[in-house]
């Protein structure tokens, strides 16, 4: 009753979830770019030890374009269909992802909804 969800129109459950991740990100910079810098997309089973979280990103420039992640390279079923090369890798979304301003900042208005050519 007192979460503040924001619900966003066309979001579906298909898989990976490329739209409703960038329509999120979208509504973040729309609503949050200037007031945080540090923006956070993690799952709702996941676990944060925000003292810890809070420690590491105050070692790490907010200024500039940060991604961070745990790598990966999705599974099995999905080599090959993710445009990766052998040794490149993504921030896999189920751990979470942390970004700076300056990330956010720089895909603006382009993370609204539309799903694009993501190398990280």
């Amino acid at each position: 009753e007192n979460l503040p969800l924001v619900a966003r129109r066309g979001v579906d459950d298909r898989y990976p979830p490329q739209k409703k991740s960038f329509m999120m990100l979208h509504y973040m910079y729309e609503h949050y770019i200037d007031r945080f810098e540090w923006f956070a997309r993690a799952d709702d089973d996941v676990f944060v030890r925000t003292d810890k979280l809070e420690q590491f990103l105050r070692s790490i420039d907010s200024s500039k374009p940060q991604f961070i992640g745990q790598a990966g390279r999705g599974n099995s079923e999905e080599f090959g269909l993710l445009s990766l090369e052998f040794d490149e890798n993504f921030c896999m979304g189920g751990p979470g992802v942390i970004m700076s301003r300056e990330t956010l900042r720089r895909g603006g208005d382009d993370w609204n909804g539309k799903v694009f050519w993501v190398v990280t």
